[in-house]
């Protein structure tokens, strides 16, 4: 009895020194998961946060809907909840009061925490916003395209200031290149806080029947410019790249990553005026869904889909500095095609990724490493 009581005594030492000794790179060892949520057949899965309490919340559309989920910490549902919005979200905030923010297309919706409408609004007339991030004064910034022409052709970009319920507080019409008319589309995909009080912004700028187009870098206010107005545009013909993403690599300078139309992604180099851009490095990433600065604001986190065979794609993770090295590369999938749209940083310094599998909702959660435990 003495050497069973030893043995038991052993065991439960080692499993708790164990369990205490899992670190990587300073933080907990992460929950790592992989799974298919079925639940009614989902179209597209656009957003994704971690809430203040570890819960992941994601938004998407299903029967042209709205709806959006809550998972825990070991991807497991706890929820999920069709809105009575017809719309596309794109991004979803938590609130501070635990309400949350959903930015669409054409509508921006709160929530309380558990899902339930506090209230619905439309955004005004022609404004089609793409992209949402969380200014320095807590009120967010949109940047999208406005349709300014009566034969419905987008021809001027556009960024506003929301605040946290949903009420433009100024709004901004920005002409392309070739200035207002029918010819040209113009839109804006991503923008920056530089720290000087101004907003950059970069967007493309082409043909109806071009799939890619000019890339188009501008700045807002700022560096003593009037608050408010366009300071200056910059247009780079050769540069042809669908959804530029801007980020921050040291106070005069810029980084911009984005696919072109070959399926290579872009990383350049710009200075902090627009001036002097470089290509800084390629890369094969096929299809290019979403690119975010990474725990490491020296590196970035690309997630992309590539094409293995017909009838398989898979989901690609790829970590690289703002030289263009890259620290490393995963893929996550099986037989059959899975799409991730989204992805985001977190608490734990591993990554949620979010989209689509077999018409369900499909997560994969993963370490500071990109791996699945």
């Amino acid at each position: 009895m003495k050497s069973q009581t030893s043995l038991i005594f052993w065991l439960l030492t080692t499993c708790v020194v164990f369990s205490c000794e899992r670190q990587s790179d300073g933080y907990s060892s992460p929950l790592t998961f992989e799974n298919v949520t079925h639940w009614k057949t989902v179209s597209w899965v656009d957003a994704v946060v971690e809430t203040s309490d570890g819960v992941y919340l994601i938004a998407g559309q299903t029967n042209g809907n709205i709806f959006l989920s809550a998972f825990n910490s070991h991807g497991d549902s706890l929820w999920v909840k069709e809105l009575n919005v017809s719309d596309r979200p794109f991004a979803l905030f938590e609130q501070d009061d635990g309400n949350i923010n959903i930015f669409a297309a054409r509508s921006f919706v709160k929530t309380n925490s558990v899902g339930d409408i506090v209230f619905t609004k439309l955004w005004p007339d022609r404004l089609y916003p793409v992209s949402a991030k969380r200014s320095m004064s807590g009120n967010y910034l949109i940047v999208g395209e406005t349709d300014s022409s009566s034969v419905g052709l987008s021809s001027a970009y556009f960024l506003a200031e929301v605040d946290p319920m949903g009420t433009p507080m100024w709004t901004l019409s920005i002409p392309g290149p070739h200035g207002l008319n029918n010819t040209y589309y113009n839109y804006a995909w991503s923008l920056l806080e530089n720290g000087n009080n101004g907003i950059i912004v970069a967007g493309t700028e082409y043909f109806a029947t071009e799939p890619v187009g000019a890339t188009v870098i501008m700045q807002v206010g700022g560096n003593g410019y009037e608050p408010y107005k366009l300071a200056w545009q910059k247009t780079y013909p050769s540069l042809r790249l669908w959804r530029p993403y801007l980020f921050r690599q040291e106070a005069a300078s810029l980084v911009i990553a984005g696919e072109e139309s070959n399926g290579k992604l872009n990383l350049l180099s710009a200075t902090s005026s627009g001036d002097s851009i470089k290509t800084i490095q390629t890369i094969d990433i096929d299809v290019l869904q979403d690119a975010i600065a990474d725990h490491d604001p020296n590196h970035l986190a690309l997630l992309s889909t590539r094409q293995i065979t017909i009838g398989n794609s898979d989901v690609f993770l790829t970590k690289v500095t703002l030289q263009g090295d890259t620290l490393w590369s995963r893929s996550f999938g099986g037989p059959g095609n899975e799409w991730c749209y989204k992805t985001a940083l977190t608490s734990d310094g591993g990554y949620i990724m979010v989209g689509i599998k077999d018409g369900g909702i499909y997560l994969i959660k993963v370490n500071s490493a990109g791996q699945l435990n």
